[in-house]
């Protein structure tokens, strides 16, 4: 359970809060320390535990461990607090032997992530502890369920509190760190709301727009929000009230070691979108009915080609040409290709919209196969003011097309040098349907992967984030092997 206590988990040398306990913070940041050998900082609003052996053996009859701690307490103590405050020290002591148990170093650190001094606090330990941090998982989360016209006050607070102000705190003072990670957990209810569940669904949605601005203020880490389905036996659902009223519309709690295999294989291998949402069929369907999924897939058909028919390059067509502005601060295939500091238009756009033309004055689907393409120069912007493009395609002989990407050469003071030279040409083979052909996938599991590192913004060459496709390569005797991660398509 998460019920109560905030929690953030950093990694690699870093630290974070998964309430240390076995809540699904927990579970993932243990997994992703073992896969990657990470050194974990865990951060909760409880106490550091004092367990002993006693008192471990104890807690393995939870109900009747829960009625002797109960009765136990003081006329001035409240026993239901007694149990819950002795509840999380077992818990947190139970992930931290785990953790040992695992082989991962594991330090648990008592921290409002909320308040600044406190994370200030425990952030300076860490890093005097084990440097740098690298990496966050921000799982705080507190809630409770109830009609809106019966929220308290202070429970709202503390709900808002945990998510919204733990986020801000932790990106704030970790400006110094070289972080690679920022991961928020969020919640189904923040995208689609729940009954009960106003405050949270707020404090979610609040926490993922502070992420995605995040993402423009430090593009070099990488950072997303996971909107969590229910899980099956850990997080907030595990509250009976939760998880009546999840019952009730025919939820499907996604088993813990699903919902860790979609968070390693989406930080692995997943896009950049800026919030990611791990829900069943079933659910997804209540929200997006068959019938507006098909309006919106065939509305999207239509626009075969995406360059040419983008309404914010403002393109114009004739027979047999088009032209497009191309824009080095808005188009994010310039802005995020850089050589020498400046955007150039990447040799795949340049295919890509010659293939465009090549189907638009065809009146045909599908470019099934190119030649003789060839780079003249490249289309580098010396300055931020856009740059008109004009695309020819020529009809040759059997389904082939000749096409060419010229523009006008100016200098920086905006006189002409050249007139529609071409930058870059080649042929074009167009067909009505893909000539698709089912080939056998290759052996690779004897392959010898390794990471693509890109270089940094200041390097002579640049990709930026959304262009920073290519995971890994392997190099065999009889060639070479990439694996590419694309954000997958919103589709049921």
């Amino acid at each position: 359970m998460i019920q109560q206590a905030e929690r953030d988990f950093l990694r690699n040398c870093s630290c974070g809060t998964p309430s240390s306990r076995r809540g699904i913070t927990a579970l993932t940041a243990m997994a992703l320390a073992e896969r990657h050998d990470l050194k974990l900082h865990l951060l909760g609003t409880a106490p550091v535990p004092n367990v002993s052996d006693a008192l471990r053996s104890a807690a393995k009859n939870r109900s009747q461990f829960r009625r002797q701690i109960m009765a136990t307490a003081t006329s001035d103590q409240n026993p239901v607090e007694l149990w819950r405050n002795t509840q999380k020290a077992i818990e947190i002591d139970i992930t931290l032997q785990e953790c040992q148990r695992r082989g991962i170093q594991a330090t648990y650190h008592c921290c409002d992530v909320s308040d600044h001094d406190s994370v200030a606090r425990v952030l300076t330990e860490v890093r005097r502890l084990d440097g740098t941090i690298h990496g966050i998982l921000h799982g705080a989360g507190a809630g409770q369920d109830s009609r809106f016209d019966r929220k308290r006050p202070d429970k709202v607070e503390k709900c808002l509190c945990a998510k919204i102000d733990g986020a801000v705190q932790l990106m704030d003072q970790t400006r110094q760190d070289s972080l690679e990670w920022f991961v928020a957990y969020g919640s189904i209810s923040g995208r689609f709301g729940a009954n009960g569940h106003t405050d949270y669904s707020l404090a979610n949605d609040m926490m993922a727009k502070l992420v995605d601005r995040y993402r423009s203020e430090r593009p070099e880490v990488s950072s997303v929000t996971f909107h969590w389905h229910a899980w099956g036996n850990v997080g907030m659902a595990t509250k009976p009230e939760a998880r009546l009223a999840l019952e009730m519309i025919d939820m499907e709690f996604m088993p813990a070691d699903e919902g860790v295999h979609h968070f390693l294989q989406e930080l692995e291998f997943g896009g950049d979108e800026p919030e990611v949402l791990i829900t069943d069929d079933s659910y997804f369907g209540k929200f997006f009915p068959a019938e507006r999924i098909n309006d919106q897939s065939a509305a999207a058909s239509k626009a075969r080609l995406p360059l040419l028919d983008s309404a914010q390059t403002g393109s114009r067509k004739s027979a047999g040409l088009s032209s497009i502005t191309l824009n080095p601060l808005q188009d994010r295939f310039l802005s995020q290709h850089k050589v020498a500091q400046r955007p150039t238009l990447p040799f795949v756009v340049a295919l890509e919209l010659m293939a465009e033309a090549a189907r638009q004055r065809s009146g045909k689907n599908c470019v099934i196969k190119c030649r003789y393409v060839v780079a003249r120069q490249a289309i580098k912007f010396a300055t931020d003011n856009p740059l008109t493009v004009t695309l020819s395609a020529e009809p040759a002989k059997g389904h082939w097309l000749n096409c060419q990407l010229q523009a006008d050469v100016r200098r920086r003071d905006g006189r002409l040098v050249a007139e529609n030279k071409t930058f870059f040409q080649g042929q074009f083979k167009v067909a009505h349907e893909p000539a698709l052909g089912k080939a056998a996938m290759p052996d690779t599991s004897g392959l010898n992967w390794e990471l693509i590192k890109y270089p940094e913004r200041d390097a002579h060459i640049y990709h930026g984030p959304e262009l920073q496709c290519l995971r890994k390569i392997a190099i065999s005797a009889d060639g070479g092997w990439g694996m590419i991660a694309a954000s997958a398509a919103v589709r049921r």
